[in-house]
Order: structure tokens, then C-alpha cells, then sequence
């Protein structure tokens, strides 16, 4: 199982300080991996490890000090919780610790650059046969993408309104090493690794229930992912005008080298003839440095005291955003989206995992689902975007992703069994 990790480009430059939050989870340890790999100083935080942190829990004053303590170049949040977990729990997880989070970092005197993990699920259904880019409106239809959205607008209002240098990642879905068991892949690993152990040649198959899974979903492996928060951690400033397909507009998103770029100003993206500059619509993919402005912030009363945070995100994240009219400037959002750019059928990616375990397997009709469960059909994001900014593209091959997945997975039977 190779669980190496690249030297990035740029990987000479002098080591910086990062903070990964949520990094024993599956996303934030292969991240932790790849930054250190890269030459950076990273210093892992979660809920258990040795200076625990718990976003949903901590207050704004108790999260400035501890970025204070550390004073990170780059903050990647490979928090938050998808199972298990009623609605509201998954929005004090998803949105408003996210909300928390942005808006101390946006008050902080330094500049540090937040790297925000986001979802393909905040998009919702795509159009079977084509890519979804970063510019379609988001229309979530399941709790998680609703709660990842919140997240995601926080992250964005920050950005626009106190001068926040951020970037989110819109992830595919994820697969490859360490996945939990409760996703449907590692659930699948987990079972087949557990019937290898002492499997006779004349045992019946392994009986699997499951789901139709008639879905097209974009998988991604996790080092994929982790590649891609190297990436966007140490590039240097890159513009570029936004493809077609986002509308006959000509502007830059532009990100600055976080150790070296000297601040600029927000760039805009125009559409129609006037190209103008207006302070109040522009906005770049985390460059722009103005001063802080304490009349876009909020205060909240947490724990008994004041604390200037950003405002809490809306629940109502189902609205669509107007498209901007001819001759107005045109908001180019720092999001870029990070999947294989193909929508492939998940029963044929678990009918792959299957065939390379040595478990024969007979898979049988799971019990209907809930009828008030929405799904989605179609996932393809469009990766054009993390190209030609990042020079980023997934490089691990789907069957070495299944493989060690199942590696993992017998590597933990194993220990179990100790």
C-alpha cells in the first residue's frame, strides 16, 4: 500500500507553520502526510489529541489565543461530521463552527490563509452528462450538504466582508486508505476483510445487503485531496479569466504565495462593457489585504462573554444567487472544486472492490429505503479550474485507491484480533 506522498513544487522554500484541525479524521491525516512530506512544520489538532480542540465547543477568545500560541501561515480545516448525526448536530458541526472559525481568523493581525474542506454534496443534483463548475448556484437536498454549505457561505462572507484570505475545496467523493467503516465503501472493505480471515474454500458466499446504488457519483482518492491542499497552500499568485461555460467574463482569481506575496488589492471579474472597479462586489481567490473594518462584524455572547466573530450562517441555504447583469461587476468566489471530473456508477465501483478481495460475495436487496430520503443521481464535478490554478490533477489509479482501502481495512481486523 503506498501511502507516500510527493515532495510539492516550491518544496525548498522555508518551512511553514500550519495548523490542521480535524486531523485525525480519514482527510486530516492523510493531509497532516502530505504537508510534512512537503517540508512544512505541521502541527495536527482534534478533539483527542494532545491539545484538544473541539470547534463546536471552543469560544471565539479561547480559539484567538490558541492561534495566537501557534501563529500559523495556514489553517486547513479537515473538520466536520457527515454520520451518525441528527441535523442539528451535523449544522453545529458543518456551519456554525465554521462560522466561528472564519471569523477569528479574519480579526487576527497577521494574515493567515484558511484552507476550508467543502463538499460535492453542497451542489446537490447534477445534469447527467455534464460537469458541475464552481459557479452553479448550490441547491443541497440532503441535511450534510445543507449544513457544508453553511459552512462554505461563512467561509465566502468572510472573504467579501473582513478581508479573510481563504480558499475552499469542493471534494468529490472520497475513497482510497483509512476510510471509516461507516461510509459505504470502508463498510464494504470492512466486511470483506473480516471474511478472509480464515475463510475455508468450501464456505458459502458473503451475503451483502445493499441498496440499489443505480447513482453516477465523482470519487476522488484521499491523497488525491491532500495533493490539492499542498497545492493550494503554497502556490504562488495565479490569474485567470473564467472559462465560458461561467459566462462571457473577463477578471483574475488570485492567490498569493503565503510566505513571500506583499498584499494586494481585490480583483474584480466584469461581465458586458464597463470594467470598473467597485470595493463593495470584488473578490479574489484569497489575496486581497484591506483593513480590518469592524463595522462587517458581529458581535456574539459566548460563554458569558463578548467576542467578535462572523455573523452566524443563515439556515435558508437553498437560495440561488442572481446572475449578475450585463455591464455589473461579476463576484469570482475562491472555491475550486476537487474530484476525477467523472461520474461513474457506484455499484460498478463496489462490484471492483469485490473483485479484488478474495471473498466470494452474493449481494441481495437491502429493505426500501425511506420514502423522505432525497438522493442524488448524478455527481461529476468540473475540475478545470484546480488545472489551471493549481497545476492539480488526481494521479492515483481507482483500483490501487480500492486496493488499499482493503488494506486498511485487513490491517485493522488484524489489530482487532490482537
Amino acid at each position: 500500500m503506498n501511502r507516500s506522498y510527493p515532495a510539492a513544487a516550491g518544496a525548498g522554500a522555508v518551512p511553514r507553520s500550519l495548523l490542521v484541525l480535524g486531523a485525525t479524521g480519514t482527510l486530516g491525516r492523510h493531509v497532516t502526510a502530505a504537508l510534512r512530506a512537503a517540508g512544512d512544520a505541521v502541527t495536527p489538532l482534534s478533539r483527542g489529541g494532545p491539545d484538544p480542540l473541539d470547534l463546536t465547543t471552543t469560544a471565539p477568545d479561547e480559539l484567538a489565543d490558541l492561534l495566537h500560541r501557534y501563529r500559523p501561515d495556514v489553517v486547513v480545516n479537515a473538520s466536520g461530521r457527515i454520520w451518525h448525526a441528527t441535523e442539528e448536530e451535523l449544522w453545529a458541526v458543518n456551519a456554525e463552527a465554521v462560522a466561528r472559525l472564519a471569523g477569528v481568523m479574519a480579526a487576527l493581525p497577521w494574515r493567515p490563509r484558511l484552507v476550508h474542506l467543502g463538499s460535492v454534496h453542497e451542489y446537490g443534483p447534477g445534469e447527467p452528462g455534464t460537469g458541475i463548475g464552481e459557479n452553479r448556484a448550490p441547491a443541497p437536498v440532503t441535511p450534510y450538504g445543507r449544513a457544508k454549505l453553511g459552512g462554505t457561505r461563512a467561509v465566502l462572507e468572510a472573504v467579501r466582508d473582513q478581508g479573510l484570505d481563504a480558499v475552499v475545496l469542493r471534494v468529490a467523493n472520497v475513497f482510497g486508505p483509512g476510510m471509516s467503516p461507516s461510509s459505504l465503501l470502508g463498510g464494504v472493505a470492512e466486511r470483506l476483510a473480516r471474511a478472509e480471515r480464515g475463510r475455508n474454500r468450501d464456505d458459502p458466499p458473503l451475503r451483502l445487503r445493499l441498496a440499489p446504488l443505480r447513482a453516477r457519483r465523482d470519487f476522488v482518492d484521499v491523497r488525491d485531496v491532500a495533493d490539492a491542499v499542498v497545492a493550494v497552500a503554497r502556490v504562488r499568485t495565479v490569474t485567470e479569466a473564467p472559462a465560458p461555460h461561467e459566462g462571457d467574463a473577463t477578471g483574475t482569481l488570485g492567490m498569493a504565495d503565503t510566505a513571500t506575496a506583499a498584499p494586494t488589492r481585490h480583483t474584480t471579474a466584469t461581465t458586458g462593457p464597463a470594467h470598473r472597479r467597485d470595493s463593495a462586489d470584488t473578490a479574489d481567490l484569497a489575496t486581497a489585504a484591506h483593513p480590518r473594518d469592524t463595522a462587517h462584524t458581529t458581535t456574539a455572547h459566548t460563554r458569558g462573554r463578548t467576542d467578535t466573530t462572523a455573523p452566524a450562517p443563515a439556515r435558508d441555504t437553498t437560495r440561488t444567487a442572481a446572475a449578475a447583469d450585463a455591464g455589473r461587476t461579476r463576484r469570482v468566489d475562491p472555491v475550486i472544486n476537487v474530484g476525477s471530473g467523472t461520474a461513474v456508477p457506484m455499484r460498478d465501483v463496489v462490484d471492483r472492490l469485490i473483485a479484488l478481495s478474495a471473498v466470494p460475495v452474493l449481494i441481495e436487496p437491502a429493505a426500501p429505503q425511506d420514502p423522505r430520503r432525497v438522493d442524488v443521481e448524478w455527481q461529476q464535478l468540473d475540475t478545470g479550474r484546480a488545472r489551471r490554478l493549481l497545476h492539480w490533477r488526481p494521479r492515483r489509479d481507482p483500483d490501487a485507491s480500492l486496493r488499499d482501502l482493503l488494506a486498511t481495512q485487513r490491517q485493522a481486523t488484524t489489530e482487532g484480533l490482537r
